[in-house]
């Protein structure tokens, strides 16, 4: 996942706010990190500057993917969850109840992120070579849930952390998991 941004600081939804000072401190650290731990590796991140702003102390050779762009929250983009539910009653109960099917007004659904991945995650599936991703947190539940056969209805409750690194590894018939805290 990205550093912490300007946004997360304020608990607003979408949005394309830069990293914070914590969000700075962590990018490094995952650059030292990474260059110490693997040589030869691609690196994706999605269009939006948190992500690049992240990446890039990893690599100057990044795949930038709309693709990977944070879920479209619509009318809600830069308010908090406090304000939705104020501001739009209705929409933050339907949220609440549906996580999965709920699609944001004028923005998106965890079910429209599935299809909008489906041929990344095949992409990077076939792919031979060590993948990074440095994305959003509702992205990343997508990729994760998929390598890890969580079950579609659970997919946006996925816990994806700030600050640290979720390392998958194929096995013959599936994937294991490593929580990596920066």
């Amino acid at each position: 996942r990205h550093g912490e941004s300007l946004y997360n600081l304020e608990n607003k939804i979408g949005g394309n706010s830069d990293l914070s000072k914590n969000g700075i401190l962590y990018a490094k650290k995952l650059g030292i990190y990474m260059n110490k731990t693997i040589k030869n590796y691609e690196l994706y991140c999605s269009t939006l500057i948190r992500t690049i702003n992240t990446s890039k102390e990893l690599t100057a050779n990044i795949n930038i993917c709309k693709c990977l762009d944070e879920i479209n929250a619509g009318i809600c983009e830069h308010k908090t969850f406090k304000e939705v539910e104020k501001i739009y009653p209705e929409e933050f109960i339907k949220r609440k109840n549906d996580k999965l099917n709920y699609r944001y007004p004028s923005g998106e659904s965890y079910l429209d992120l599935i299809d909008r991945l489906r041929t990344f995650v095949f992409d990077i599936e076939n792919n031979n070579n060590i993948v990074i991703i440095v994305a959003h947190q509702a992205i990343l539940r997508v990729i994760y849930g998929y390598f890890m056969g969580i079950k579609i209805e659970d997919i946006p409750h996925i816990k994806i952390p700030l600050h640290t690194i979720i390392e998958l590894n194929p096995d013959t018939y599936n994937y294991n998991n490593k929580y990596i805290k920066l």
